[in-house]
Parts: C-alpha cells; sequence; structure tokens
C-alpha cells in the first residue's frame, strides 16, 4: 500500500512505482514486483499480488530482509520468528490460488522450504526437487551465481559485500568464478554439514540451510543458525556445534 511504501522509501514514492508499473504494463514489459519482507508490510502480499494480476507481471518475488547495507542500521525493521511463519503460510495460500493471468511466485526465503513441507508433505517432494524453486540459497550453499557491483567488484552473494572476490577489470569472470569455487571457505560453506547451531543438526539443511549472509550479520558467523527460523530440530540440539 501507499502507507507501507512510504513509510520506508519516502513520501511520494509509491505513485512514482506504480506510476512506473502501468508504463511498463502498457508497453507489454513488465517483468516481476518485488516486496523484502518487514514488520511494517506483513499485511502487504496480497496488495503485490493484486497488482501483479492486474498489471500482468511475469513474477511476483518475496525475500526477507537481509540486514546489509542500508538495512543493518534498521534491525527494529526484522519480523519476529512467529511473524514471519505466518506470513511464509499465508504466502503458500496465495501461490496456490487460481489468477486471471498467469506468474511466478518466487519465494525467496530458504525456510519456506521448511513452511512447504509442513502444509503439503505429499507435494513436497516433487515441488523441491523443481529446479524452478527459489526459496532455498542460490548463492553460497546451492549457488551457481556470481554478483558484479557497480564498480566491477565481484561479491558471491549480492548481500555480501564484505566477501569481494575481485574485480571484472583485473580478471575474467571464469577467472573470478574458479577463484570462488576452489577457496576453502567456500567449500566449506557449501557443505551444510559444517554449519553450526540448530542449523547444523536440522534435517532438511541440505534442502534449505537458511540464509548464510542473514546468519553472519546477525550471529558474526557465516556458518551460524539463521534467527529467522522458528524451527526446533528433532535431534539432539545437544550435538549442535558451538
Amino acid at each position: 500500500s501507499e502507507k507501507a511504501n512510504d513509510s520506508l522509501r519516502g513520501e511520494g514514492s509509491y505513485k512514482a512505482a506504480l506510476a512506473a508499473i502501468q508504463k511498463l504494463s502498457k508497453k507489454g514489459i513488465l517483468n516481476g514486483l518485488s516486496m523484502a519482507i518487514t514488520n511494517r508490510n506483513l499485511n502487504e502480499a496480497d496488495h503485490i499480488v493484486e497488482l501483479a494480476e492486474k498489471y500482468s507481471a511475469r513474477f511476483v518475488w518475496f525475500n526477507h530482509l537481509v540486514p546489509t547495507g542500508r538495512a543493518k542500521h534498521h534491525l527494529d525493521l526484522e519480523p519476529t520468528p512467529e511473524q514471519y511463519e505466518v506470513f511464509l503460510s499465508h504466502l503458500y495460500d496465495l501461490s496456490h490460488k487460481h489468477y486471471k493471468v498467469e506468474f511466478d511466485f518466487n519465494i525467496h526465503c530458504p525456510h519456506y522450504i521448511r513452511v512447504f513441507r509442513d502444509r503439503d508433505p505429499e507435494g513436497f517432494c516433487e515441488w523441491v526437487n523443481k529446479e524452478t524453486h527459489t526459496a532455498k540459497c542460490i548463492y553460497f550453499l546451492f549457488g551457481g551465481y556470481l554478483s558484479v557491483l557497480e564498480n566491477g567488484d565481484v561479491i558471491p552473494c549480492f548481500y555480501s559485500e564484505d566477501l569481494k572476490i575481485g574485480n571484472i577489470k583485473e580478471n575474467t569472470l571464469k577467472e573470478l568464478w574458479d577463484k570462488m569455487q576452489n577457496s576453502e571457505f567456500y567449500q566449506k560453506l557449501q557443505n551444510p554439514d559444517n554449519l553450526e547451531g540448530k542449523c547444523g543438526i536440522c534435517e532438511l539443511r541440505h534442502l534449505c540451510g537458511g540464509c548464510r549472509t542473514r546468519a553472519y550479520a546477525l550471529t558474526g558467523s557465516y556458518f551460524g543458525s539463521d534467527p529467522a527460523c522458528l524451527y526446533e530440530p528433532k535431534g539432539d540440539t545437544g550435538k549442535a556445534k558451538k
């Protein structure tokens, strides 16, 4: 809504964004609409979906709040694990509705995988094995991506600016890709068995693994548990790595 959007981005930003959406839709080139989940817009998912349907977007994209960049100075916007639980369950409901136009639901929040499993145990295996689902970490744990910043710096995840691999002005993308893949840190991080805390003993760690950048920002370790997840694994928590 205008109120929720402008409270974060400044007065007039919603009207400006809506005007751009209308122009892109009129030309048939509206790609998608995205929303970062905060405690100020927990009731706004339906509105984003309604806009996508009305203006024929190709996808909607919901991602959890990652406290990096400007967001690290606004930790008060972080939803509680309980709020995430309710919100992600509602996204599950929205994603299973029928709409006048087709568009993809991209829910970039790793523990949505567990929410989906709990909501649809029978359909979970088919869904989680689809290459098109975007809930899991597509950068660190299961990634095939690099991010290039405006100055040419290359990082593994567009939220991890402190993990500079190199610069495309000095090396080719292939050289930087190989450097990342061959680094001891990255290889260790790609093994979910190296995760700590409850993420390290969770039965879904090889499917979910949490958000590594969130873990680093909020616990100080890329191997730490993602605090956004409400779930307590059924394993022996006493065996969790310290």
